[in-house]
């Protein structure tokens, strides 16, 4: 998704409903669940979909830069 479109009203729609489809779609194939990894805590877009879902954080990983 083009950068001046990700936080766009239609991006964020756009995001969602493919999420959606996917979703949908696997529920068809009998999968129960899914792995939603590497969204990125301050995405805020995928963080919704994923708190729509309701979605279960099971892990964070942080990166840190150090200072030597």
């Amino acid at each position: 998704l083009k950068k001046k479109f990700q936080k766009a009203r239609r991006g964020v729609a756009l995001k969602t409903e493919i999420c959606s489809r996917a979703f949908d779609a696997g529920k068809a194939q009998g999968f129960s669940g899914c792995e939603l990894s590497w969204v990125l805590e301050d995405n805020d877009s995928m963080v919704g979909i994923c708190n729509l879902v309701n979605a279960k954080r099971y892990k964070t990983y942080r990166m840190v830069e150090a200072i030597l």
